[in-house]
Formats: structure tokens, sequence, C-alpha cells
């Protein structure tokens, strides 16, 4: 498995490569749009929410958000 990442258009891309029981062997790819941070914030601002935390690790712990994962908690304003 590889990722490679478009950084323009924020998107990250998955190729597999399968081998089948025929011994043809398959690529398939995938596309990922990412948000970053002060992206998704701006959105939840512009829906009406204000972020509460930012996390990249289940534990809720802060950290400078390099994680593969990115977990938000926001409030509703209105």
């Amino acid at each position: 498995m590889l990722f490679d990442f478009d950084y323009r258009r924020q998107v990250m891309i998955r190729r597999r490569t399968w081998k089948l029981e025929d011994e043809e062997t398959i690529e398939d790819f995938c596309e990922y749009r990412l948000l970053f941070p002060a992206e998704l914030e701006a959105f939840l601002d512009d829906a009406g929410f204000g972020v509460v935390g930012m996390y990249d690790n289940q534990q809720l712990m802060d950290t400078p958000l390099n994680g593969l994962r990115l977990y938000v908690t926001a409030m509703f304003r209105g």
C-alpha cells in the first residue's frame, strides 16, 4: 500500500496492488479529501458551531494535531 499527497488539492491518494489467485495483479486507488483544522473550524463556524476542542487522539489530550485522525468537539451557538 502506498500513500501520496496532492497538497494543492488537499487530497491524500492511496494505491494498493492486489495479487489474485490466477497471478493477475490489479491496482486500485482512492482519493481522500483532507480538511485541515482551520478549514474545519471555519465550516463549523459558518454553520453556527463553536469549536470546544480539537484532538488527534481518543484521550482528548492536547497535541500539535499531527496524528492520523482528527476528533472535534463543537457546541451549537444558536
